[in-house]
């Protein structure tokens, strides 16, 4: 809640620099009519905007947004925890279709999930999660990574 307030408040000030300032009449109009523009954007993105993230043991990490379903995204190492927000970079597992190549269907988002968005325990729980998920990952993707291929000799004379 403190982000969206801040956001917010941040352009009302932009709004209010752009008609104290001393520029001519004509720039003054198209600098509010731009931030006006991206403060009502901000609103009704604000609004409507919700995303649902959920673990199970079977299926894994899964996202979605808004009324969507759930789709299957593995959680990157470049997340960022901290205890005021979570910077969670996610990167959708869907499988290839038959008419898709398998670069397209790859897809990254970042959001930023502030601490009061969510209530204190589910909060840390979920930061828990992460971090205990981002283990397991971290292991079997290190692991595979670290396997070479044998490499032939050349012993002939």
């Amino acid at each position: 809640m403190r982000l969206q307030y801040v956001s917010a408040i941040a352009r009302v000030l932009a709004l209010t620099a752009c008609l104290t300032n001393a520029l001519p009449i004509a720039v003054k109009i198209i600098l509010f009519a731009v931030i006006y523009a991206c403060f009502d954007r901000l609103v009704k993105r604000l609004k409507n905007e919700r995303y649902t993230i959920k673990y199970s043991d079977a299926s894994g990490w899964e996202f979605s947004m808004s009324e969507g379903g759930l789709e299957p995204v593995r959680i990157l190492p470049s997340t960022v925890v901290t205890k005021y927000a979570l910077f969670l970079h996610i990167e959708n597992r869907q499988k290839p279709s038959l008419n898709k190549p398998a670069l397209t269907n790859i897809t990254k988002k970042a959001l930023l999930i502030p601490a009061d968005s969510l209530a204190d325990d589910e909060y840390r729980s979920l930061i828990a999660k992460l971090v205990s998920t981002a283990i397991k990952q971290e292991q079997v993707f290190v692991s595979v990574d670290k396997i070479k291929p044998i490499e032939k000799k050349n012993t002939s004379v």
